[in-house]
């Protein structure tokens, strides 16, 4: 688990899925949102954006 601020979140999320980082701006970040990123051999996957708990 990574607690962070959205830019930090923004610039992680932008790096593991391979996105250009002038795109990185376009996610918008929720205050206590929660975001997951699957990482297996073959790349990132965001299963989560914003969500919340449960």
């Amino acid at each position: 688990m990574v607690v962070a601020h959205a830019g930090v979140i923004r610039a992680m999320i932008t790096y593991a899925v391979a996105a250009p980082a002038d795109c990185m701006y376009r996610l918008t970040i929720t205050n206590g949102g929660i975001s997951r990123l699957r990482l297996a051999k073959q790349g990132a996957l965001l299963e989560k954006l914003n969500g919340i708990a449960g």
